[in-house]
């Protein structure tokens, strides 16, 4: 059966948006590829990354806000990955606050799926002035619905599921809910069943990790 596949990621790159207070990303080039000369041995393309685990497309593990729960290296690969709903919410009834009362109406597309996606627009303002300071932000209740329906892993168009004091991480990170955040695109998937994937690299010990998150589709 044929596949398509949906790249749901910002690109990272020296320009890459950042959260206001975090490192930029840096990518040093150590050495430049050079073809071998009688006098010269080959050289190869080798760079250098650095930057923050929140940059660009990223997911939060339960150790971002509580120092006893699972790092980003222990939580369940299974988890991360599967199949998966996204939710239009680009219209709710108060403007950029997503509340229980929004999510409601699509319990049944939620359906047993463990992993939903909120599709809002608000990659659309990337790079701009306002991305990460007039972002939709999601309620205590809004977090509280995604506990009780049995979620494990939601995903935000945006860059943060919250601003301070942040009830929705707290309660999302604090009953093991995982967070990807800063998804892009998520509205290209169209109609039809999916499987999402944003796997995290094993970084030892810590609260998040970059992720190149996708979707894929069995085309009909």
């Amino acid at each position: 059966m044929k596949q398509t596949l949906f790249d749901l990621s910002h690109h990272l790159a020296l320009e890459t948006p950042v959260y206001p207070g975090d490192g930029g990303v840096v990518i040093e080039v150590v050495h430049t590829a050079r073809e071998p000369t009688a006098d010269f041995e080959r050289r190869l393309n080798v760079s250098r990354l650095s930057l923050g685990l929140h940059n660009g497309t990223h997911i939060d593990a339960p150790f971002h806000f509580f120092s006893d729960r699972a790092t980003i290296d222990a939580v369940p690969l299974e988890r991360c990955c599967g199949p998966a709903v996204w939710l239009d919410l680009s219209k709710t009834e108060q403007p950029g606050i997503i509340d229980a009362v929004d999510l409601q109406p699509h319990v049944r597309t939620v359906g047993a799926r463990k992993i939903v996606l909120l599709s809002t627009g608000w990659d659309e303002h990337w790079g701009a002035a306002d991305y990460f300071s007039a972002h939709p932000v999601l309620t205590r209740a809004a977090a509280e619905w995604f506990v009780d329906l049995g979620i494990d892993l939601v995903g935000v168009d945006f860059p943060s599921v919250d601003l301070p004091p942040f009830p929705a991480h707290v309660v999302l990170l604090g009953n093991d809910v995982l967070i990807v955040e800063n998804l892009t695109r998520i509205s290209a998937l169209g109609l039809g069943e999916f499987s999402f994937f944003s796997i995290p690299l094993g970084i030892v010990g810590r609260d998040a990790s970059p992720v190149r998150a996708f979707a894929i589709k069995n085309d009909q």
